[in-house]
């Protein structure tokens, strides 16, 4: 709980103390304006008992529940150095001996305390407690001790057994390898979704749900139990929302397939240029591509091809340029276009339409530009029943 709230008369300073785990959420107001709350936890750490025989006792071979300092027995004090991970984490701001020892300081990180006769400590018990207090914001972060010196009652010092680092906001949680894979054409994508924080020696169960068309499954590893491995196959995307849980916490995280699309188109512009139209696009990059052609409509619905193929870079990550003029342009004042892109396999994909909007007798100059990034191709079937070759005539 918070025992004591101070402010200062100035207004600028509000003390808090705390004599155990507390968390207390504080704003700040002057009757006009108030300040977004920032939130301050006091926490407690205890160092594990000291179950290590310091010196040697002769008579104090039996385990009998008593740490053995030395052949005089007993602790007359301890220097601890700790650390925190990160440092800016939290601060140490007090340190509660056990019974029978006194503290003489804290400088630091470090720790100083005495005794005004031998202390002999059971192994159950502990040296003393830790005071830290969080920064605003609950990150994750370690407690260690980097030193421990022990004073002995004989006068003699002697370094003692270093605990194992206390581990504070961090939890059960999942980690992965990538939140987004893309899925190769034909190929396919893994992420891996590692399982931490979890009560050691507990039995982690993994589950997952998917939303999309790509084909996803799920598996734990062989040799590490706590690893889970997703593989996505197949055309499309999919979200996936995994679980995993050991009967007392559950956590989740989302991650997603993309998949490989054959171009990316970053611009695809068709301007009127006296009586022709020249069409201009750039690709972001490009997957096993053979190659374009340019496709032309009067009514949106039904397409013919108005070029020749127009060699593609087949695969590349470099930014491409493109140019095409139609010299045939019909007589209307407004025509569509489309680009054919064709895979190295002859599979074909279809870009989003733009609009060219050309006047009567082109009088009306005008530009329209599309952008259609990342992934404006589509397959024929979907988008344009008709197309039409350039050596044919098709009636609507």
């Amino acid at each position: 709980m918070i025992e004591q709230v101070m402010s200062m008369m100035d207004g600028a300073t509000l003390t808090l103390t705390a004599s155990g785990p507390a968390k207390a959420i504080v704003t700040a107001s002057d009757g006009m304006i108030t300040t977004d709350p920032i939130t301050i936890e006091f926490v407690e750490v205890q160092l594990p008992a000291l179950d290590a025989v310091v010196g040697m006792d002769m008579m104090n071979m039996m385990d009998d529940g008593m740490l053995a300092a030395s052949a005089d027995g007993g602790l007359g004090g301890a220097s601890i150095t700790f650390a925190v991970d990160p440092a800016t984490a939290a601060t140490i701001t007090g340190f509660d001996p056990a019974e029978g020892l006194t503290l003489l300081g804290i400088s630091g990180n470090q720790v100083d305390v005495g005794a005004e006769e031998a202390v002999m400590l059971s192994n159950g018990g502990f040296l003393g407690t830790v005071k830290l207090m969080t920064g605003a914001e609950a990150v994750p972060f370690t407690v260690s001790v980097e030193s421990f010196t022990a004073l002995l009652a004989s006068g003699e010092t002697t370094m003692l057994m270093i605990p194992a680092p206390v581990m504070y906001n961090f939890g059960p949680r999942l980690e992965v390898s990538a939140s987004i894979a893309t899925i190769p054409r034909g190929g396919e994508a893994t992420i891996k979704i590692t399982a931490l924080g979890f009560a050691e020696g507990s039995k982690i169960t993994f589950s997952h749900t998917v939303e999309g068309t790509a084909m996803v499954d799920g598996h734990p590893e062989m040799d590490m139990l706590n690893v889970y491995s997703l593989t996505a196959t197949g055309s499309g995307s999919a979200v996936v929302t995994v679980t995993a849980g050991d009967g007392m916490a559950s956590v989740e995280v989302t991650v997603q397939f993309d998949e490989q699309v054959p171009i990316e188109l970053s611009s695809f512009v068709g301007s009127v240029m006296e009586d022709r139209v020249v069409l201009n696009w750039a690709t972001a990059s490009q997957t096993n591509n053979a190659g374009f052609r340019v496709l032309r409509s009067t009514d949106g619905e039904t397409y013919e091809v108005v070029s020749e193929l127009i060699a593609g870079a087949g695969t590349t990550d470099q930014l491409m340029d493109y140019m095409f003029e139609d010299t045939g342009v019909p007589a209307v004042e407004v025509v569509y276009y489309v680009i054919e892109q064709i895979d190295l396999d002859g599979s074909v994909n279809l870009s989003n339409p733009i609009e060219v909007l050309l006047g009567a007798r082109f009088t009306l100059p005008t530009e329209f530009a599309s952008t259609v990034y990342p992934n404006p191709f589509q397959t024929p079937e979907r988008r344009f029943p008709t197309i039409c070759p350039l050596t044919q005539m098709c009636l609507s």
